[in-house]
C-alpha cells in the first residue's frame, strides 16, 4: 500500500511515545515500498531520517530489496534482529500467514516494535488476499505476550492523492515485544477470530508476474476477437452461461 503522510506520522508518534530515535534503530521493512507524498523509495527516506540497518524484503526484488519469500522461514542471520518491524500494506498478499506472522516476530529483538497497517474487512476490495480487523490485532498481541501500543481502525486516506480514487480504511496494529519467547503455534494462531481470507490468488506471491501474466491472456483473447469475431463471441456467451 505504500508510505503515506498518515502512516509516516503514526510511525513517528510510536517511537517518540517509546523513546525511540531512528539513529538507533535496525530496521526491517516489509515490502519494496514507495512514499505516496513525494517521489522517494521507503529505502531512501529512511536512510535520510538516519537509520544505522536498513533492509526491505520483497519477493520481486525491487528497489533495493532482498527477494525473500516470507511464505518459507526467514534466514536465521535475522532472527533477533531488528528494532522496527514495518509491514505497510504486504502481509496480506502472503498466502501463508502464520509463516509470515512469525517471520515478524522471529526477527523483531526484545524491546523492538512492529507496526502492520494492513486493509480492513469490507475495503479496498481486490486489493489482496487477506483482510483484518482490530480484535484481530488486539488478540494477536495478546497471545504473543506483546505490549500492545495501539490497535484501531481508521480512514487511510490513502488514494486520496490520487484523482478518482477512494479512501480505503485499514487496520493498525503496533507492538513492542517484551520477551524472546517462541511464535504461538499454528493451532492458536487459526484460532484468532478477524483474519478473512478471501481465497484470491491473484494478488499473492509476486503478483506483479501474475498481472503480467493476466495481461498476456487478455491480450491473446483480444487477437483471438479480431482474428474471429463470430467465434469468439459464441465461446464468451457459453462461458457466461
Amino acid at each position: 500500500m505504500g508510505i503515506n503522510k498518515n502512516t509516516a506520522n503514526i510511525e513517528k508518534e510510536i517511537l517518540k511515545k517509546k523513546n525511540i530515535k531512528y539513529d538507533e534503530i535496525s530496521m526491517c521493512e516489509l515490502g519494496n515500498q514507495w512514499l505516496t507524498f513525494q517521489r522517494m523509495r521507503g529505502k531512501e527516506y529512511y536512510k535520510a531520517l538516519g537509520v544505522k540497518e536498513h533492509i526491505s524484503i520483497d519477493l520481486n526484488g525491487k528497489d533495493g530489496s532482498l527477494s525473500l519469500n516470507l511464505d518459507l522461514p526467514l534466514p536465521s542471520k535475522f532472527i533477533n534482529r531488528f528494532g522496527l518491524i514495518t509491514n505497510y500494506g504486504t502481509i496480506e498478499h502472503v498466502n501463508n500467514q502464520y509463516q509470515a506472522f512469525k517471520n515478524v516476530h522471529d526477527i523483531t529483538k526484545v524491546g523492538g516494535i512492529i507496526i502492520h497497517i494492513m486493509p480492513m474487512q469490507g475495503s479496498m476490495k481486490g486489493h489482496g488476499r487477506y483482510y483484518y480487523t482490530p480484535q484481530f490485532m488486539k488478540k494477536l498481541g495478546a497471545k504473543c505476550h506483546y505490549e500492545i501500543i495501539d490497535t484501531c481502525s481508521y480512514d487511510d486516506g490513502l488514494y486520496s492523492e490520487i484523482p478518482s480514487k477512494n479512501h480505503c480504511y485499514v487496520v493498525l496494529g503496533a507492538f513492542l515485544k517484551k520477551e524472546d519467547n517462541n511464535f504461538i503455534s499454528k493451532e492458536i494462531f487459526g484460532n484468532i477470530e478477524g483474519l478473512e481470507d478471501t481465497g484470491d490468488l491473484e494478488n499473492t506471491g509476486n503478483y506483479e508476474a501474475n498481472w503480467k501474466y493476466k495481461l498476456k491472456r487478455y491480450k491473446n483473447l483480444i487477437l483471438k476477437i479480431i482474428i474471429n469475431p463470430k467465434r469468439s463471441y459464441s465461446k464468451i456467451k457459453e462461458r457466461i452461461r
